[in-house]
């Protein structure tokens, strides 16, 4: 019996290995002097849609809730539910948990905009020649992997 993956599954388990293995290449950002580490999130929530999973919403809440990640940005991605459907959702819980952060950003929506510069992959690219990153991919990693393309 064969089984193949869908390929949102087959990105994030490339990812995985990729992002393991440049993990073993180099040491993770160091943390922050207040011991917190600097992390951008890349999130599709489905939050406030019924018949969707709300796990990337959740972990959003444990980002914040955790007092372990210093968050330098959230982008929304196409995956849980459409991106017109996760900003919004975004969007309204973001003001809850942060007060400074002024907003999330938009990412692609659709596979094929991989390659096409949005709002999300130009911000990603910005903070991470400020400052490494780590970046918690909970939505199809597709923000990361277009400013890994770009």
């Amino acid at each position: 019996m064969t089984s193949r993956l869908s390929w949102p599954a087959a990105i994030v388990a490339a990812s995985v290995v990729m992002l393991g293995g440049a993990g073993a290449c180099r040491r993770g950002p160091a943390p922050l002097t207040d011991g917190r580490i600097a992390a951008w999130l890349d999130i599709s929530p489905a939050l406030g849609d019924p018949a969707r999973d709300p796990g990337d919403a959740l972990a959003l809440l444990q980002a914040y809730g955790s007092g372990r990640l210093a968050v330098r940005g959230v982008s929304v991605t196409f995956g849980n539910v459409p991106l017109v459907r996760g900003y919004p959702a975004a969007q309204e819980l973001l003001p809850r948990l942060d007060a400074t952060l002024l907003r999330a950003w938009r990412g692609p929506s659709r596979p094929e905009e991989r390659q096409a510069p949005t709002e999300a992959t130009e911000l990603l690219e910005e903070a991470l020649e400020r400052e490494p990153l780590t970046v918690v991919a909970a939505g199809p990693v597709t923000t990361l992997a277009s400013a890994l393309l770009r």
